[in-house]
């Protein structure tokens, strides 16, 4: 259903991931939806131009906008969605359940561009994120 919303099904995909895990790099999502890169990235892009997505300056790492104006009704969505098509979802979202907003996966990455031990507490590293 957003799908046909948004015009796209890259795009669907991208925001129920983000709504559902938090924060991811393009690649990742490439790999995770069998795409290329350049098709994701341009469903990012477009995404970002309407202000759905932010982008981290420091590398290809994406969140939805928790400032933008429809945000909370977006995630709304998101989640009816999951909830209507869990297979569906699933398919794409092994063993996340919709409470979770950050992927441990991402956190790691993050880490690791930024040279930092894989051992530090996520909870600090999730209030230096999103501070």
């Amino acid at each position: 259903m957003l799908g046909k919303l948004l015009g796209s099904g890259t795009k669907e995909k991208i925001l129920i991931y983000l709504g559902l895990r938090g924060g991811v790099s393009g690649r990742r999502l490439a790999r995770t939806f069998k795409l290329s890169p350049t098709q994701v990235f341009k469903a990012i892009r477009s995404l970002a131009q309407i202000g759905l997505v932010k982008r981290d300056s420091s590398f290809n790492f994406y969140y939805l906008n928790t400032r933008h104006l429809f945000y909370e009704e977006m995630l709304h969505l998101i989640h009816k969605e999951a909830e209507l098509h869990p297979r569906q979802t699933r398919a794409f979202l092994p063993n996340i359940s919709p409470q979770r907003k950050v992927d441990p996966g991402a956190i790691f990455e993050i880490l690791e561009l930024r040279g930092l031990p894989q051992h530090s507490k996520f909870s600090d590293i999730l209030r230096q994120r999103y501070a």
